[in-house]
């Protein structure tokens, strides 16, 4: 009756361990992802923040041009030069 006590107890440890290094392991596959996506999203924000500088190029330099370019081509003094 001992032995098979103490054989049971050794198997319920040996499982404990087991679920330990089980979690270890995914923890660690957890903190890889984690930084992972992390690493994502930093390129991300970046991509963000150059996509905002491209508009904000187009809105205060290439918006202005096209209007201005616009007048220009549809002023009195455009039809006569072109004709």
């Amino acid at each position: 009756m001992s032995e098979e006590l103490t054989a049971m107890v050794r198997e319920i440890l040996d499982q404990q361990r087991e679920t330990r290094d089980l979690q270890k392991r995914q923890h660690g596959l957890y903190m890889r992802q984690l930084e992972r996506a992390e690493r994502i999203n930093e390129r991300a924000e970046a991509l963000q923040a150059r996509a905002a500088k491209a508009i904000a190029f187009l809105l205060w330099i290439a918006l202005p041009l096209a209007g201005l370019l616009l007048v220009l081509a549809l002023s009195p003094t455009a039809a006569v030069l072109s004709t």
